[in-house]
């Protein structure tokens, strides 16, 4: 990538980062537990899957085509080695990219979040993202040159362009509806509380309405073009530079959206009279938040966070700032545990395939027991750091909740 178009495209990153900091603040802001409900597919907040998803149909259909194609078994364990490698690399980077947003909403949502690390965390995060491009498409690039211009022409015939007509996602318009949901309590259920006039519940009905269309007319917007990009990786022939455009444009769309919610807020707000948005505060702050897992817990996933617990074990500021250090120390290590784990069971299943020695796989298979065993110890040396955190009294109403 030239340094011009790296700019470029780090710039876009940073704007996509900054939204989606913005999306997990707005699923925390209006509902606090965001994982999908059992046997429903989980939101993916990054764009680190879909990446691994369409590099391995490129290479899955040309491994299907391997007798048409001939390929020879050079090529097929290229293609094999190309995706592996692309996996590994991927899984780093995503295992960053989640533990920062991980450790941004957790602190955000118990206020310890300053401006300066947002800030710091918007610029690496987007650096990320940029890079997790360029790899997807260097890792195109590696797959397509692997084939003879002979195997390319006869690929055409194999797979067929496709288009993706499924039921889209939806995620910016789902999280665009979820951040005004706040303010349609305001006009309705705190109407009274704040003593709103005739002429603002006016005004707030006419603002929520636009703000409605615009979100809907955006959101569509974006699922077309990210539609239209990843439609690009399943051509036959893919090609590079009008797929990262077409990324670009949907990261363009999605630089407008968020800031547009904002600014959606900000007039809302305006309506009302400093007392009004004092006693808003006030509302707000009694109102139950839920649990602090947030939008990263897996569905069906126990959150073993005593965060989520703050107000039955009546957390002291200090604790909970010393609880969320913990934590957010515990995240970034998980997070690239896991991504470790994966790689180490891909390197088991590379190793069987190859017909490896046994004590070679038996080696491997060691490695990931520990692994294992050392995620599960660093998940008790957490809690247990946690429990130190808390006073007597504390533990106590701990055991009797865990007990009913």
């Amino acid at each position: 990538m030239s340094r011009k178009n790296k700019k470029r495209f780090n710039d876009l990153m940073w704007t996509c980062v900054q939204v989606l900091f913005l999306a997990a603040f707005f699923v925390l802001q209006a509902f606090p537990i965001a994982a999908e409900p059992q046997g429903k597919k989980e939101v993916e907040m990054t764009p680190g899957p879909r990446m691994i998803r369409a590099v391995e149909a490129l290479a899955n259909d040309y491994l299907a085509a391997r007798d048409g194609l001939k390929l020879s078994m050079e090529q097929e364990e290229r293609i094999r080695q190309e995706v592996a490698s692309f996996k590994k690399d991927l899984w780093k980077k995503e295992a960053v990219l989640i533990g920062m947003f991980n450790e941004i909403s957790l602190k955000r949502r118990h206020g310890l979040l300053s401006r300066e690390e947002y800030r710091n965390a918007n610029q690496v995060t987007g650096g990320i993202e940029a890079d997790e491009l360029g790899r997807m498409l260097q890792a195109i690039t590696a797959l397509q040159a692997i084939l003879t211009p002979v195997q390319k022409e006869a690929f055409v015939s194999y797979r067929r362009p496709q288009m993706s007509l499924e039921m889209p996602e939806g995620f910016n318009t789902r999280l665009g509806l979820m951040a005004i949901t706040r303010w349609v309590e305001v006009y309705g259920e705190h109407r009274q509380a704040l003593g709103l006039s005739e002429a603002q519940t006016v005004s707030f009905r006419s603002a929520l309405e636009e703000a409605r269309r615009e979100i809907l007319r955006i959101g569509n917007d974006i699922e077309i073009s990210r539609m239209e990009a990843y439609d690009l990786l399943k051509e036959p022939i893919i090609d590079t530079e009008k797929t990262r455009e077409a990324m670009e444009r949907t990261a363009q769309l999605e630089g407008i959206f968020f800031p547009k919610l904002s600014e959606v807020s900000r007039k809302l707000e305006g309506i009302l009279t400093p007392p009004q948005r004092t006693k808003l505060a006030e509302i707000r702050k009694e109102s139950p938040r839920g649990s602090a897992a947030g939008p990263f817990t897996a569905a069906g996933e126990e959150s073993r966070s005593f965060l989520d617990q703050a107000e039955k074990l009546s957390l002291s500021r200090p604790q909970i700032e010393k609880l969320v250090a913990l934590e957010t120390a515990a995240i970034r290590h998980a997070r690239l545990d896991e991504a470790q784990l994966k790689i180490e069971r891909l390197e088991l299943e590379d190793r069987l395939r190859r017909g490896a020695s046994d004590e070679a796989i038996a080696e491997q298979i060691e490695r990931i027991i520990q692994l294992v065993a050392d995620i599960e110890k660093d998940r008790l040396v957490t809690r247990v750091s946690g429990l130190k955190i808390l006073d007597e009294s504390q533990r106590v109403a701990l055991r009797v909740s865990s007990a009913e």
